[in-house]
């Protein structure tokens, strides 16, 4: 793991060391929409960017997540391959989370060994430890906490099953599970909010910047 739990790690510290481990390797994310969902935002950038790093030094990497119903335009397609990740859609906004249970339980009666999850967690987690062995590696990803959301977006009884399976849900099942968070505030409310029992590694979202050409003098 890159990083550790009290202190971000230093760009790039031991970058191109880790990711070598990750060659010939099977990694799993799930999310609960990719880069091309209609109502992506920075989480999906965020799980397409890591999963295309992962994929660039060497890992198959395959992208467990939902198919937005058709609204007008083109449906996206359930399989994809996209920038060297196998992006596998299926479930709506809700019925994403037992599709990819499903789907992520059959990769291995399948004979597609699973060495790593990378689990993201979008306030409702996926559970993936449940249908997993105990020895597969599982990490999740905190962006932010929902417990504060959940009943600004639903009716009464539905805000409260999220927020129970957001927290105890989530440390009842991942148990001492490592969990990647993107800012200080986040990690520190999966110990003092959501109570996750597990090491929490500061790693901050990273930026894109393009390199200016340089300019020529004019004549």
């Amino acid at each position: 793991m890159i990083g550790s739990p009290s202190t971000p790690h230093p760009t790039g510290l031991g970058e191109h060391r880790y990711l070598s481990i990750l060659a010939g390797r099977h990694v799993v994310f799930l999310n609960w929409r990719d880069q091309d969902h209609p109502q992506a935002g920075g989480a999906e950038l965020f799980c397409q960017s890591i999963a295309e790093r992962f994929a660039a030094a060497g890992a198959r990497v395959t992208l467990l997540t939902s198919r937005p119903a058709r609204d007008g335009g083109k449906a996206l397609p359930v399989a994809e391959h996209v920038a060297g990740v196998d992006v596998r859609r299926g479930g709506g906004t809700f019925g994403v989370y037992p599709s990819v249970l499903g789907r992520l339980a059959s990769l291995g009666r399948a004979g597609h060994r699973v060495d790593a999850v990378v689990d993201c967690q979008n306030g409702i987690p996926f559970f993936s430890p449940l249908v997993l062995p105990a020895s597969t590696p599982i990490v999740q990803v905190l962006h932010h906490v929902h417990q504060k959301q959940f009943p600004l977006y639903f009716p009464g009884p539905v805000a409260k099953v999220g927020q129970l399976l957001e927290a105890p849900g989530s440390r009842l099942v991942y148990r001492r599970r490592p969990v990647v968070v993107v800012s200080p505030s986040t990690r520190a409310e999966a110990r003092e909010v959501l109570s996750l029992p597990g090491p929490r590694f500061l790693v901050p979202n990273g930026v894109t910047a393009s390199v200016p050409s340089a300019s020529v003098p004019s004549g």
